[in-house]
């Protein structure tokens, strides 16, 4: 952002508003079409509670249904107690909340169009606008602030892992893999992973602080700016209901509304090719 106009950051931040609501519009449609399969598979996981895993099929193995039930219950509770982060317990629920809404969400879309353009920004936005308006309500100021941008920072790397675990599943899906071990070594990969590169964001920040020149950090500055637009009661609301409108139009014209959101909230330059610089011989 810091390399374009005043004008051509406005017009980016606008459409950044209609396309977040659109995309949480077009995400609450493909979760209620969506419900009926997530509610046949877990009953099919609470029925498989206790069974034998040994006895079902190598490939349709997955990490046992308790096993999950109580990671997501110590993960909410760790997020709760841990100082450093700066989540209260109605944060920690809001994060399990909307994480399964928008893990949902972003597995169904890169099923549908691709992990490329898998609206993890406009889920993230979403969510800042749901948090903050929540704190708002319940008084909460400074402290909701940097709460909202906590769980909308949880909440998108939960939508970004869902993507990408999705595509994962299906590689293995097609090559045979165990579901199982696969889900094991995502697990192990985000520790590693989120040991690295938290290490790597610690050293950027010492060595020049996000927000300078050097370190710019626009999506953060877009979030920055949502947070304090709900909580100052200036956020432009007819940008985002805009957004859900074009959302709720799209469904009623059959069209599909997360590719249609997904159009309105990335810049056109990510689904198209240029051939600007291709010369003929």
């Amino acid at each position: 952002l810091h390399l374009l106009s005043r004008r051509q950051r406005q017009m980016c931040i606008r459409d950044s508003y209609i396309g977040a609501g659109a995309v949480a519009a077009g995400g609450i449609f493909s979760l209620i079409k969506a419900l009926p399969l997530i509610i046949r598979t877990f009953a099919q996981a609470v029925r498989g509670y206790g069974k034998n895993m040994e006895e079902e099929s190598r490939t349709a193995q997955d990490i046992p249904i308790r096993v999950v039930l109580v990671g997501i219950l110590i993960t909410a509770i760790v997020m709760w107690l841990i100082p450093v982060i700066p989540v209260n317990l109605p944060g920690a629920i809001l994060i399990v909340v909307l994480g399964f809404f928008f893990a949902t969400v972003s597995s169904r879309m890169v099923g549908l169009v691709g992990s490329s353009n898998n609206p993890v920004s406009g889920m993230a936005i979403a969510t800042l606008i749901i948090t903050a308006a929540i704190y708002k309500s319940s008084g909460a100021s400074a402290e909701g602030m940097v709460s909202s941008i906590a769980v909308g920072t949880i909440i998108c790397i939960i939508a970004a892992m869902a993507g990408d675990t999705s595509q994962d599943l299906k590689t293995g899906y097609i090559v045979g893999a165990t579901p199982k071990k696969q889900q094991y070594g995502e697990l192990i990969s985000v520790v590693v992973s989120s040991m690295a590169i938290g290490g790597i964001l610690y050293l950027l920040n010492a060595a020049w602080g996000y927000g300078s020149s050097e370190l710019p950090a626009p999506q953060a500055t877009l979030m920055k700016m949502v947070v304090e637009g709900v909580m100052g009661g200036n956020l432009p609301w007819n940008l985002v209901f805009a957004g859900v409108a074009l959302a709720v139009a799209a469904e009623i014209l059959t069209i599909p509304v997360l590719p249609f959101a997904v159009g309105l909230y990335l810049p056109i330059h990510l689904s198209t090719v240029s051939y600007t610089h291709l010369t003929l011989p």
